[in-house]
This record gives C-alpha cells, sequence and structure tokens, in this order.
C-alpha cells in the first residue's frame, strides 16, 4: 500500500495547470544543453511520427513515443467519438506497454484524470503519496496503486481530438512541471499530425467509395434493360431517378418465347449500393425464374423464400410483375391486350381507362417479409386503345419539398385522370414536371423510378 508520508517539500500532488499559449515554450530553462536537449527531442519525435505509413501505425507511434518521453510503464492513446444523443466521449483506441507490447484496450486506467483533462483541454500530473491522494485522484487510481498519472489533451484549433495518458507504479517515478510542460507541448505538434493523418484517411476512403460507386452506377446503367421488340401495338417509355449514384429500384421489360411481354418495377429498402445489389438479383432470377416457369404466382412465390431466407430483418423488396399479351380480336373494339399481374407490396400502380384511374391493389406481401404466403392474381384487365399502365417507385409520391410535404398521391391521379390516349413519353414529361415543381430546390431523398405501357392507336 501507499506510504502515508509525504515527501520532505512536496507542496502539492498535482502541477499547477499549464496556459496553452505556454505549453510549447514552458519546457525551455535556459540550461542550453538540457535545452537542445528537449528540442532535439522534439524535433526528432515529429519527424518519425510525419513518417508514419497509415493512420492506425501513427495511432501506436504516439503512444511509444510518449512512454519514451515520460519513461512511463503505460500509454494509452484515446479520441474522441460521437456517442449516444449526439454526446462526445473518449475512447481507447491504442495501449502500450514498455518494449512496445500491446496492452488491451478495455484496460483500466485513471478516467476521472481523462474525463478532466479532456473537459478542462487542461494537461495534468499527478504524484500519489498516499491512500487518500489516490482516492482523490480517482479509485481507478487506488485499485491500480498508481504512483504517478500524466494526461494531456490533443487539441486542433480549440477542438478536443482526445488525450494522451501515461502512468506508473513505481515508487520513485514523479512527473515535475517541466515533464508536464513538455509533454504538453510534444502532444501540441503531434495533435496536428494526428488531425493530418485523420483528413488525409478521410480522404483516400473519400476518393475510394467514391471510385467504388462510379463502378457501381455505371454497372447499373447496364443493367437497366434497354426496351426494344415490343409487341405490335404497345410502347413503353421509362425515367429514374436515383438519389445516390447507384439505386434501390429496378425494372425489367422483355419478350418471351410465346410473345408474352413481362414488365416488373422493383423497390428494395433504403438506397445505395447494398439495395442496389438487392434490387438486381431480384430483377435477375425473375428473368430466370420466367423462362422455366408459366404461372407468375409460383414465380414471385419463389422469389419470396429465397429472400424471406436470406435477408436481414427489417429489409424487404416491393415487387410489381405484369404479364401482357395480345388479346383475341372482338369486332368494333380495336387492338386490345390482357394484363395479369402480381403485387407483392408494391403501392405505386395505377390502370388509366377513358373513365379514370384504377388503382391495382396488393396481392401478397412485399419480398422477405415473412415466408409460407401465396401470392394470387389480381383481377383480369383488358387494355384498349389510349390506356396505359403506370409503375412507380414510392419515392415519386413520397417526395418531400422545403416545407417537408409529400407530392401524394392526390396530386398524381389529377394527372393520370387526364393522361388518357396521350402516349407514354407525354405521361413520363406530365410526372416529373409535377415531381419537380412540387421539389423546387430541394433534392430528392430517395431513387425514383417510373415505367409506362401505353397501347397506341389502331
Amino acid at each position: 500500500m501507499f506510504s502515508r508520508f509525504r515527501r520532505k517539500g512536496a507542496s502539492s500532488t498535482e502541477a499547477p495547470p499549464v496556459h496553452p499559449a505556454n505549453r510549447s515554450t514552458a519546457f525551455i530553462t535556459g540550461d542550453p544543453a538540457a535545452d537542445r536537449r528537449s528540442l532535439q527531442v522534439l524535433l526528432a519525435t515529429l519527424a518519425e511520427v510525419a513518417s508514419q505509413p497509415d493512420f492506425e501505425s501513427l495511432l501506436v507511434h504516439l503512444v511509444d513515443k510518449s512512454l519514451e518521453v515520460t519513461q512511463s510503464e503505460r500509454g494509452i492513446l484515446l479520441l474522441e467519438e460521437a456517442g449516444s444523443e449526439g454526446s462526445q466521449r473518449v475512447r481507447v483506441k491504442a495501449a502500450r506497454g514498455p518494449g512496445g507490447v500491446d496492452l488491451p484496450r478495455d484496460l483500466h486506467y485513471s478516467t476521472s484524470v481523462v474525463q478532466k483533462v479532456v473537459q478542462t483541454g487542461e494537461p495534468v500530473a499527478s504524484v500519489v503519496h498516499s491512500s487518500k491522494e489516490a482516492l482523490d485522484l480517482g479509485k481507478s487510481a487506488y485499485d491500480l496503486r498508481l504512483r504517478a498519472v500524466m494526461c494531456v489533451p490533443l487539441t486542433f484549433h480549440g477542438r478536443c481530438l482526445g488525450a494522451v495518458y501515461v502512468d506508473s507504479q513505481a515508487q520513485r517515478k514523479e512527473f515535475t512541471i517541466r515533464d508536464l510542460t513538455f509533454f504538453a507541448a510534444l502532444a501540441q505538434q503531434l495533435s496536428i499530425a494526428l488531425e493530418n493523418a485523420r483528413l488525409h484517411a478521410q480522404a483516400l476512403e473519400g476518393a475510394r467509395i467514391g471510385h467504388e460507386m462510379e463502378i457501381a452506377r455505371s454497372i447499373q446503367a447496364q443493367l437497366m434493360t434497354e426496351i426494344h421488340d415490343l409487341p405490335e401495338g404497345l410502347d413503353v417509355q421509362r425515367w429514374y431517378e436515383p438519389c445516390e449514384l447507384a439505386s434501390g429500384d429496378a425494372y425489367d421489360v422483355f419478350k418471351d418465347d410465346q410473345g408474352q411481354l413481362h414488365l416488373m418495377i422493383g423497390d428494395a429498402t433504403g438506397h445505395g449500393m447494398g439495395p442496389a445489389l438487392l434490387a438486381h438479383s431480384v430483377q435477375a432470377a425473375l428473368r430466370s425464374y420466367l423462362e422455366v416457369l408459366d404461372d407468375p404466382r409460383e414465380v414471385v412465390r419463389r422469389m419470396n423464400e429465397r429472400l424471406e431466407e436470406n435477408m436481414d430483418a427489417g429489409t424487404f423488396m416491393s415487387l410489381f410483375l405484369a404479364t401482357v399479351e395480345q388479346a383475341p380480336p372482338q369486332e368494333g373494339a380495336g387492338r386490345q391486350f390482357d394484363l395479369s399481374y402480381v403485387n407483392a407490396g408494391h403501392g405505386c400502380a395505377y390502370l388509366v381507362h377513358a373513365e379514370g384511374v384504377k388503382v391495382l391493389d396488393n396481392t401478397g406481401p412485399a419480398l422477405g417479409m415473412m415466408g409460407g404466403v401465396p401470392y394470387d392474381l389480381g383481377p383480369r384487365e383488358i387494355l384498349g386503345p389510349g390506356d396505359l399502365l403506370v409503375l412507380m417507385s414510392d419515392g415519386v409520391v413520397e417526395a418531400r419539398n422545403v416545407s417537408r410535404d409529400m407530392l401524394g398521391e392526390g396530386a398524381l391521379f389529377e394527372l393520370l385522370a387526364a393522361s388518357h390516349g396521350q402516349g407514354c413519353q407525354a405521361v413520363l414529361d406530365g410526372i416529373r414536371a409535377r415531381l419537380e415543381d412540387h421539389l423546387g430546390e430541394e433534392a430528392l431523398d430517395d431513387d425514383v423510378m417510373i415505367l409506362v405501357l401505353s397501347v397506341q392507336e389502331s
């Protein structure tokens, strides 16, 4: 246990605070030889730090140099990170012992000293002479039987990045005001190196992510099916706009060997790389299923079982799968097509007749939400000249303006009700204009996909 007697001449267990303006010069003593050695150590340390190849190596090196300069037994580097509800806390990023030995990051240290340094921005050096002084310093100092503790903040432009902490159990170990000011001056310069390394790492990571996302965008553009070889009398047009470089929306339009036209639109939860990969894997799998299965209900059921087994909880994908084929001719009715569909939780599917707009309701849940459920076909629909099938992702109706008001279905119903006989491109242009007018200067916060099929006038 600690000695109960203070060494003769010792007047305080804690060195007085060092003003930030004096941290770089307070260790200058006037002794040319001693001051030259101090400056040499400081400059040599900075040169070594600048040569570290990556951020993690830099953290370890900072701790090793701190141990070397202070001749302590343990060294810890802590960095601030965001906690819950926006709070800030420090977390151990590197812990070392003499000789470059890694220590576990969950080691015990004087958290009260670190908290004080981080909160005040002032360095602390304490020498423990009794059990009472250890308890005053903190329970951890008492439990660990620490003899000497020193901690300095890592600050950059007035912002606290974290702290460097050293301690020792050696009975003869004491830190002087000169030790503290030299350590604080060193930490001030190391903070610059630390921040520069962090910004450099962020820039490299940002460039890497940007490059990968650009590749993903290019790949996705290639996966967006070119619409061609349509049955006579039909036109299909599409428009999509991702809110990031990669979109969680996908579509497909293709004609099978029997002359049937299949249309698919899907909307995966979220946006970015992950949902984009999910959406296009579903797109590819559905086309493969449709090549060997005649029943779209079975196609969607199998797709749902496949996703439900492998997707994370809370992740799902809405899907609308339609099949269009020529209907037997009827005298005086003009060209007609049969429409059958499975709607797996997709909320934005509309049929436009001369009489008005019809919502094509769900016939089963979104893919990946639950397994073992059947999917039904929607009611048979007949498409005649001028009729339209309009499919959208919910990014259209849920688009928010500067007041955070959604566009909503009502605005689209009014537009669609007046669109019969206008053709695909006119409908797309109208929806885009209505969306842009609603958004104003606001950017999209979700991906947008619109797919329109029309029956041309004979």
